[in-house]
């Protein structure tokens, strides 16, 4: 049966910290109370300071007031006794001109501001002065300097006595028992730094290695459960020192493992079926992992309960971090649509927003590109209609574009040419559609066939209607060559060529893989939605139409927007109307082409059948599920 603990090691350990033996208990408290002077101390003798400067000037300003009144009495009394006693003796004459003399000076003393080189009369004065006018509080230094020399040398005493005191760290426990002297359980303590024979019989209240304590308590648990009844009753279970939270600790690193992205996933499409349990109440769920924690009895079932609960869990933390990137995203977006607020949406998987693309609403011309802005000529109509040669389309060679109500009116191929700044007609001319922007409400979601992003209406569209424009970055033919073969290793590209006016020899491509709008998100159907038109209004340059989409027939709410990767944008002219594609595959550059998820064409039937197969055997399937479907994207 151990003893109350008395022993202390002989010599001082060389390492500090956590604590001390029974013995020292004393020593322990005297080193850990406050020893060392604080910001409030420091508070108090400012104070006192001040307080004592400001009664000592009160006293020299009576002293010098009352030595002013004295000093005039004594020089009257002196003169009368000089008139009666004039023949009085040379040492009291002396000594009467020389008192005179000090109090003329002393009256005259003027006290000067060593910042304005104002004077006053007196020190209690200049400190009144100096404290209103300049914010400096006047302290007598002498008493200063006698307080804060006392208080250093009392803080490097103390400083001494405290680096003198001895400490302990706990290394390990070794042992527990019951002593019957003091009434409570003791743990034989092995110390840092000392020999086995200095451990010493400690409480639990001079130890504060919570860790080794809980070390020591699984060790004698797992012990126990090898041991015999009698080897039993030598190892004395102590006290569980674990807390709640230690018991879930221990749950979780028996029995689960954090689950990965894959497993989030596969658990989310099970919770959108409606096949996963509501969550448990936390506390309850805390309840149930201690309480397994420390049973000796495995309930495999409750514990698989446990950890698709765990599970669900962190599939929510993820959710809800998903849900709120996608959030931002979405704002930061609608900053730069200058049209109709775009919605992201994503109640498909744990994907988050696709951030590697820079929002932009317009094309962006790359170094040594120019897109003209002035276009050189308009119309002077003032009311712009169908038939009429002197308005804009009319001047360019083609049809009028559109409606009275603004709906296009044009077949796949033609042109449009809208009114442009320098026209006379009004800003609600009918022939000025594009460039009012996009008054459809669409969103960019998330596909369930696993095409990626895509775009839907939230808004029924009628059949004519313009859409959306089609925006990247203006590149060099032969820029638009170097980057194919980069976006070829990927399988994938967003290059889109301007071909409306040369064709195969067209000097420039829009490339949406980094810089791009709502356009960048629409998927290939081989029973498309939209139409790609090219379009001219302040950019009159042949060779740098703008893309724009048009409705084709009549769209659904909450239905997917979809354009043919093959579809024709060229000259009529050409000899292959419906074939072909001013998207690039990453087969070729050719007019072939396009990409699975966005922007980039599927090979037509026809142009299949004239080339030679690919040597590379690289196809990529078309997922677009029309009753036409090709099958081949490219």
């Amino acid at each position: 049966m151990p003893k109350s603990p008395t022993k202390t090691p002989a010599k001082s350990p060389t390492k500090n910290v956590q604590s001390s033996p029974t013995k020292s208990v004393k020593e322990l408290a005297e080193h850990n109370s406050p020893c060392r002077s604080s910001p409030t101390k420091s508070l108090i003798i400012q104070s006192t300071l001040f307080q004592e400067s400001a009664k000592k000037r009160k006293r020299e300003s009576s002293e010098e007031s009352g030595s002013s009144n004295s000093t005039e009495d004594s020089s009257k009394k002196s003169k009368s006794s000089n008139v009666e006693n004039y023949s009085g003796d040379e040492k009291s004459t002396s000594s009467s001109t020389t008192n005179n003399s000090a109090s003329s000076t002393k009256d005259k003393e003027r006290f000067p501001c060593d910042i304005c080189d104002k004077e006053y009369a007196t020190k209690k004065n200049l400190y009144r002065h100096r404290k209103t006018t300049h914010g400096i509080l006047d302290v007598d230094t002498s008493v200063t300097t006698s307080f804060l020399e006392k208080d250093e040398e009392k803080e490097e005493s103390e400083g001494d006595e405290e680096s003198d005191e001895e400490v302990y760290e706990v290394e390990r426990v070794v042992d527990y028992a019951y002593c019957k002297q003091t009434e409570e359980g003791l743990y034989q303590v092995k110390w840092l730094g000392w020999p086995e024979d200095q451990n010493t019989w400690e409480p639990v209240a001079n130890l504060s290695c919570r860790e080794k304590l809980i070390q020591f308590y699984n060790e004698r648990v797992e012990a126990r459960k090898v041991a015999t009844p009698a080897e039993k009753r030598k190892l004395a279970l102590p006290p569980d020192p674990r807390e709640s939270r230690d018991l879930r600790d221990l749950f979780l690193s028996k029995y689960w493992v954090k689950p990965s992205q894959a497993e989030l996933e596969d658990l989310f499409r099970e919770q959108l079926k409606g096949k996963t349990p509501k969550l448990q109440p936390e506390l309850t769920l805390w309840k149930d992992m201690e309480t397994l924690a420390v049973s000796t009895k495995e309930n495999e079932k409750r514990v698989s309960q446990i950890i698709l609960q765990l599970n669900l869990r962190e599939l929510d933390k993820v959710r809800r971090n998903q849900l709120a990137d996608i959030k931002a995203w979405e704002k930061k977006i609608n900053l730069v649509e200058k049209d109709a607020y775009v919605s992201v949406v994503n109640d498909v998987d744990l994907e988050g927003p696709p951030t590697t693309m820079e929002y932009i609403n317009a094309y962006k011309a790359t170094e040594g590109i120019e897109i003209p802005d002035d276009p050189p000529l308009g119309c002077a109509c003032t009311d712009c209609k169908n038939g009429s040669s002197d308005c804009c389309p009319g001047q360019a060679g083609y049809e009028f574009p559109y409606t009275a109500n603004g709906k296009l009116r044009l077949n796949v191929g033609f042109p449009i040419y809208e009114c442009n700044k320098r026209c006379e007609c009004p800003p609600t001319c009918r022939n000025r559609v594009v460039q009012k922007g996009r008054t459809v409400k669409l969103a960019i979601f998330r596909t369930s066939n696993g095409c990626g992003w895509g775009v839907k209406s939230l808004e029924k569209i009628k059949e004519g209607m313009f859409v959306v424009s089609y925006a990247g970055e203006v590149i060099t033919s032969e820029e638009a060559e170097r980057r194919g073969k980069d976006y070829d290793a990927a399988g994938r590209t967003y290059l889109f060529d301007l071909d409306f006016n040369l064709g195969d020899d067209n000097p420039y491509t829009v490339d949406a893989a980094f810089y791009g709008n709502l356009s960048h998100f629409i998927n290939h159907s081989c029973d498309p939605n939209l139409s790609i038109f090219n379009v001219y209004v302040n950019c009159l340059d042949p060779n740098l139409p703008q893309l724009c989409l048009f409705a084709r027939r009549d769209i659904e709410k909450g239905e997917e927007l979809t354009f043919d990767y093959c579809q024709n944008t060229g000259s009529l002219e050409t000899d292959n109307p419906t074939g072909g594609s001013p998207m690039k595959s990453p087969q070729s550059r050719s007019k072939l082409g396009g990409l699975a998820a966005s922007p980039s064409a599927a090979r037509s039937p026809k142009a299949a059948a004239e080339e030679p197969e690919d040597k590379s055997g690289f196809q990529t399937e078309c997922r677009c599920g029309s009753k036409n479907c090709r099958k081949v994207l490219f």
